[in-house]
């Protein structure tokens, strides 16, 4: 009697172990219904199903899963219509090179017809802005002038999302911190030069001392004697102008020129433009701030 009880209690273990695990055994089946007919309660026996653990979801970053990671914002940017559709294909490469020089990932990007359009991010400081430039004498003048402000924008890191001419007239649009695309452009002119060459050389000496006090330049724009320059700047261009007397030799108007000049600058103004004419002397300048 004990030795078939014993029987019984390895059999009740072996049993179990199918029910719970439900793994494959090698006793046999007429054997197995036979011992549960002797085991008492055998026929109210029910089978527990034990559920599997459920594989953890793994997130490898809850920002990137619910949007933008942080600091950073999607941008999306649709171009305007180009002339040709060979364009927009070619402008759309240009602006995500410019995006990823910059350290920018780019999401998509697609062409359709004369349009493109380009998805990216981008820290949320930064502001798509636009610069639709006057009328330039051709339109080769517009291209030249087109690739100029293309390349002043990418070297100060605004990457340029367009460059699109129609015509004597071009179009920019640029990726800018808030601060700079909040900045009104402004334009300074000169006129009556008495030469075209004059007026030339006059602009860029202009240019270049406006880049000096961080004014960004978007467009240079000459129309014979006279000239134009359009600009963003962190302070109100207000400019002043002063004319000598006249000297009784140009010599002394250009020491004086230099005596004055050194007074102005000493005082923290910048000069923008000077000219000598004959024996007396115009000097333009502005404060900074």
């Amino acid at each position: 009697m004990k030795a078939k009880l014993a029987l019984l209690a390895i059999v009740a273990v072996t049993t179990a172990t199918f029910v719970f695990t439900r793994t494959k055994s090698n006793v046999p089946s007429d054997f197995r219904d036979a011992v549960m007919d002797e085991m008492p309660g055998a026929d109210k026996m029910e089978s527990v199903a034990v559920p599997a653990p459920e594989k953890p979801v793994r997130v490898e970053n809850s920002e990137s899963a619910s949007g933008d990671v942080p600091g950073m914002k999607t941008f999306g940017f649709e171009s305007g219509a180009f002339t040709l559709t060979s364009d927009a294909p070619r402008a759309m490469e240009e602006a995500a090179l410019s995006l990823q020089r910059t350290g920018y990932i780019v999401l998509e990007k697609k062409s359709e017809f004369t349009k493109f359009s380009i998805f990216f991010q981008a820290p949320v400081d930064m502001q798509i802005a636009k610069h639709v430039s006057g009328t330039f004498m051709s339109d080769s003048t517009a291209q030249k002038a087109a690739e100029e402000c293309k390349k002043t924008l990418e070297a100060l890191g605004m990457p340029v999302l367009e460059k699109r001419t129609s015509g004597p007239t071009f179009t920019i649009t640029y990726l800018a911190t808030i601060a700079v695309a909040s900045m009104e452009p402004q334009t300074y002119g000169r006129n009556s030069f008495s030469f075209d060459g004059d007026a030339a050389k006059s602009m860029e000496e202009t240019a270049g001392v406006l880049r000096g006090v961080k004014a960004v330049i978007l467009e240079k724009r000459q129309r014979g004697n006279e000239y134009k320059i359009v600009f963003l700047a962190p302070f109100k261009l207000v400019t002043q102008q002063y004319t000598s007397a006249v000297f009784s030799f140009p010599s002394d108007a250009k020491k004086a020129l230099d005596v004055t000049m050194e007074d102005l600058t000493s005082k923290g103004m910048v000069i923008l433009e000077k000219k000598v004419d004959f024996n007396k002397f115009t000097l333009t300048y502005f404060s900074p701030r």
